[in-house]
């Protein structure tokens, strides 16, 4: 098989066996190094419950509460898992119906969930 060169370095083409891939390879690497289209996330340090928010791993990487200075894609995938942790948090914590759980439970032939009203009566 024969190698090319890719910005000076010299890599066997992969898969297909296309220089196509090796670029694409190569372009993922240099836009890990190029930190300035970085993104700052922050993971709060409580939930909506006032407990600790709990750390959670995407692939290998564990994150927890605290600011992360991340890749764009990375980024935006631990803001989507915050963003989803707190949202049920949130719903939960609501004193109206669940429409998302009703809407589940309609879907799924399952019994209707309903919320238990104000908690001053309890």
């Amino acid at each position: 098989m024969a190698k090319i060169l890719v910005d000076g370095k010299e890599m066997v083409p992969k898969l297909d066996g296309s220089a196509h891939v090796d670029k694409i390879n190569a372009d993922i690497v240099a836009a890990r190094e190029d930190k300035s289209k970085w993104l700052w996330v922050e993971i709060p340090e409580l939930d909506f419950y006032d407990r600790p928010f709990e750390a959670f791993y995407v692939n290998t990487l564990q994150f927890g509460p605290g600011k992360h200075f991340l890749e764009p894609e990375l980024a935006g995938e631990v803001a989507r898992i915050v963003k989803i942790a707190l949202g049920a948090q949130r719903r939960l914590m609501s004193d109206r119906p669940d429409r998302r759980a009703l809407k589940v439970a309609d879907n799924m032939g399952g019994a209707h969930i309903t919320s238990p009203g104000p908690m001053e009566d309890v």
